[in-house]
């Protein structure tokens, strides 16, 4: 990996200040059950996956294995030797097996049908049972998905398969207990009453090296209600805000453009605003009906963002040059669909817009177009939520995810399980089996872009604008983050 430990303290960095958008305690994060991005951004920097996503090219690489091989139908994983985490324990293979198995038995959001591919047919009632599928042989753990499955290595790259030392989860109910004893470059120190949290390097990680933070502090915030992660960077109580700081985009541009001590990073355009439409939805309107209302949305966010810096309309939920993207053929048909759409929307709909910051920034032009819409402001994806009333379940919500240019089975396995991807709950087991059964990149691709032209022809999903994650960081601080995926790992920001 080309990453060296220092244990020298001769050094020091100063701690990194990072505006953190909750304030929710450490004990509610949780790798199996990832519902926001800053979620996954926090654990992304207290857990190593056993393998990673190279942040500029896209390709897998070793993380916490030091090797990983096809062997026939079996790939295997060595497992670092040089890996402890704070109090001196080695990360071990066992500990590889356990976390993996605890995925299986915890799992509400996973990435991916991992289940299926390593134990089917299997039923697992604690981490003691067996699985087939799943060998320890020494310092190597042996996956047995039965042929080579080309999907599941950057599956494992998601922080939902985090490898968690057993001394640091409880034995009974899985539960994490202990946040000081973790596998990736930091760990918590503490948490204050205010819910911000102190991180400190672990310099047993092969990610240790000088010119990263030895201490972190996420200062924690509420987005809604003031200040918000830019004021609290305008007034110097933080040095960075995240790819994902429930800023907006557009003044977080604008800001870095005019200080000079402030560095931008801004992703490919890969944050897609969308209207989804709920099982509700589907069912209680045409699809008729929902194309003129999201023909009626989308007028309304062309007038919020136009003129913006750093927002462009969106017409498709993958970028349209990426392995996503639709067909010339296939967007012909859909341009071909929405130009014959007439009609007034339909009323009483009750739409939820997940938003952080200005809700009337959506709401007040929403209004102007859907008058008799309830609108109100959404903290759940509906898809991830258990409604007490069918009636408290919105017919649609509005909500920014990220999309992108290659071929990215965490982030496909996301938007299907969300909702984005238009399928029925009952439905997108199979269709993920199915997808993932297939060997051949140009047959997923294929399969890939059939389901997004059926969404965006049923309207179960309306594209709306389309935009960069940006960052910013205080300088002498320089951030060497990924162009093309919207992860935050704190060891690419240095002094």
């Amino acid at each position: 990996m080309g990453y060296s430990i220092n244990n020298s303290d001769s050094n020091q960095t100063e701690t990194l200040r990072v505006a953190f958008p909750s304030k929710r305690t450490i004990k509610t994060f949780e790798p199996t059950n990832i519902h926001v991005a800053y979620e996954y951004i926090l654990l992304e920097n207290l857990y190593s996956p056993l393998v990673e996503i190279d942040p500029k090219g896209g390709q897998v690489l070793p993380a916490l294995a030091e090797s990983f091989r096809w062997e026939g139908p079996e790939l295997h994983f060595k497992i670092r030797s040089d890996v402890r985490t704070i109090s001196g324990k080695q990360v071990s293979a066992a500990d590889v097996i356990f976390s993996l198995k605890r995925v299986i038995l915890l799992s509400q959001n996973t990435h991916g049908n991992f289940r299926d591919l390593i134990c089917p047919g299997e039923v697992l009632n604690s981490v003691n049972d067996n699985c087939r599928g799943l060998e320890l042989r020494g310092d190597t753990v042996v996956l047995k998905p039965g042929s080579q499955k080309t999907v599941l290595l950057p599956m494992l790259s998601a922080i939902d398969f985090a490898i968690i030392p057993q001394s640091a989860v409880d034995p009974k109910t899985l539960e994490i207990i202990d946040y000081r004893e973790t596998t990736g470059l930091y760990y918590l120190d503490k948490q204050d009453d205010d819910g911000s949290m102190h991180l400190k390097q672990n310099p047993n990680h092969f990610r240790s090296q000088d010119g990263v933070a030895k201490e972190v502090t996420m200062v924690a915030f509420d987005p809604k209600v003031s200040p918000g992660a830019l004021a609290l960077f305008d007034e110097g109580k933080v040095d960075h805000l995240l790819t994902t700081n429930a800023s907006k985009i557009e003044e977080i541009i604008n800001y870095a453009r005019n200080h000079s001590d402030v560095q931008l990073h801004a992703t490919m355009k890969i944050k897609n605003f969308v209207l989804i439409f709920t099982d509700r939805g589907k069912r209680e309107l045409t699809a008729e009906q929902r194309h003129i209302v999201g023909k009626k949305v989308r007028e309304s966010f062309t007038k919020i963002y136009q003129g913006l810096p750093g927002y462009q309309p969106s017409e498709e939920f993958f970028p349209a040059l990426g392995d996503g993207g639709l067909s010339d053929t296939q967007q012909a048909e859909i341009h071909r669909l929405i130009g014959q759409i007439k009609g007034n929307p339909p009323a009483n709909l009750r739409i939820g817009l997940f938003k952080s910051g200005d809700f009337e920034q959506w709401a007040t032009p929403i209004r102007e177009v859907l008058p008799d819409a309830d609108l109100y402001l959404e903290k759940v994806l509906p898809d991830l939520h258990t409604y007490k009333d069918p009636s408290e379940m919105p017919h649609a919500i509005i909500a920014g995810t990220d999309t992108g240019f290659m071929e990215d089975i965490n982030l496909i396995s996301y938007s299907l399980n969300t909702g984005f991807l238009g399928l029925k709950k009952s439905e997108r087991p199979q269709w993920m089996a199915n997808y993932m059964s297939l060997s051949n990149k140009e047959e997923r691709t294929k399969t890939l872009r059939e389901l997004h032209f059926k969404a965006l022809a049923d309207a179960a999903i309306v594209p709306l604008v389309i935009a960069p994650f940006v960052a910013i960081a205080r300088k002498p601080w320089k951030m060497e983050l990924s162009e093309i995926y919207a992860n935050n790992q704190l060891w690419l920001i240095k002094r």
